[in-house]
């Protein structure tokens, strides 16, 4: 009913029982049937989409060797780079209130990984932490590399292809 009442707030239960067996019966379908014949797969990295997402308090205020490596080593993905006010608002759209306010409490050193798990989710793609210094252009990364929640080589990446690989995980 939480799913029906996100579309129309003011049913009940009790004023529609015919719709509410029917809700019952599509329930238990999908757990009966669907859900246990589901099966997903781990992606491919032409399946994770080419985008990148990083944050950093103050945008302007990003180094230019951060800006020069983002163009020689992302060359074909789209960087998308969120000051915090944008990420609470991502969080607050997508996620609601409450997740906003969390992340408003969390420690600092922890709001771009909540942040990035949760953008990820939402769209798939990757997250590189600003201070992440590359060896080689994004593609090049071991496609096993890109399907994980990972620390590579001392620095934060986080890549997942979209809801389904994280439900499954």
């Amino acid at each position: 009913w939480k799913f029906v009442k996100k579309y129309k707030k003011d049913i009940s239960e009790k004023d529609h029982p015919i719709f509410d067996k029917l809700v019952g019966y599509a329930i238990k379908y999908f757990n009966d049937v669907i859900k246990k014949n589901k099966k997903y797969k781990k992606p491919n990295s032409d399946e994770i989409q080419k985008v990148v997402y990083m944050t950093y308090h103050d945008i302007d205020m990003i180094p230019q060797q951060v800006l020069d490596d983002l163009k020689k080593y992302c060359h074909g993905y789209k960087v998308e780079i969120y000051r915090h006010q944008s990420c609470e608002d991502f969080l607050y759209k997508y996620y609601g209130a409450n997740v906003m306010q969390l992340f408003g409490e969390l420690d600092p050193s922890k709001k771009s990984t909540f942040w990035a798990l949760c953008r990820l989710y939402v769209d798939g793609g990757y997250y590189l932490d600003i201070s992440k210094k590359f060896t080689g252009h994004i593609s090049d990364l071991p496609c096993s590399t890109k399907t994980v929640n990972m620390s590579h080589t001392g620095q934060n990446l986080v890549a997942i292809s979209s809801k389904p690989l994280a439900s499954a995980l």
